[in-house]
C-alpha cells in the first residue's frame, strides 16, 4: 500500500492553479480596465481615485463577506462538523 502525503489528485491541483492564475490576472486586468474607462485626456485625478476607492470597497466587503461564510464551505473538506458557540453580549 503506497503511503500518500497529498490527499488531492494531480487534477484536482491542476484545477486549483488555474484557479489562482485566473484570479491573479483578474486583480490586474480589472482595475487596468476600469482606470482606463474613467480616464480621459483633461481629466483630473479626481475621477481616477473616485473609482480605484469605490473598487477598493467593494474588493474589502467582498472579501469580508466570503470570509465569513467560509466556515461553510471548509466542513465538507474536513468531514467534521464545526459547532461555534452563540456569543454573549457583553455585560449581560
Amino acid at each position: 500500500m503506497r503511503l500518500r502525503l497529498n490527499p488531492y489528485s494531480s487534477r484536482t491541483q491542476q484545477m486549483v492553479s488555474t484557479a489562482l492564475i485566473a484570479a491573479f490576472l483578474f486583480t490586474i486586468y480589472v482595475p487596468t480596465f476600469l482606470l482606463l474607462l474613467v480616464t480621459r485626456e483633461g481629466d483630473g485625478w479626481a475621477k481616477p481615485f473616485a473609482a480605484m476607492g469605490l473598487y477598493s470597497l467593494a474588493g474589502f466587503f467582498w472579501a469580508r463577506w466570503l470570509f465569513l461564510r467560509a466556515q461553510e464551505a471548509s466542513v465538507g473538506l474536513l468531514h467534521d462538523v464545526i459547532v461555534i458557540r452563540q456569543r454573549r453580549k457583553p455585560f449581560e
